[in-house]
């Protein structure tokens, strides 16, 4: 986050709010990945910026391994 231009502050409160409420990600994740969705990449995105929601759409970036 500090290459981002993120203040400590911010990263500290972002880093304690995914820990009390990451369990349910955590969960969205699993329900997702059982549903079929694709998880692992064979490309990564270079703009930090990019949304999951975006990058997913992008069918050749998925590995043919899931």
């Amino acid at each position: 986050m500090a290459d981002l231009g993120v203040d400590t502050r911010t990263a500290e409160m972002l880093y304690a709010a995914t820990r009390t409420g990451g369990q349910a990600a955590w969960d969205e994740n699993a329900k997702r990945k059982a549903s079929g969705e694709k998880r692992i990449l064979k490309t990564f995105p270079t703009d930090p910026k990019v949304t999951w929601d975006d990058w997913r759409k992008r069918s050749e970036v998925f590995s043919g391994a899931q």
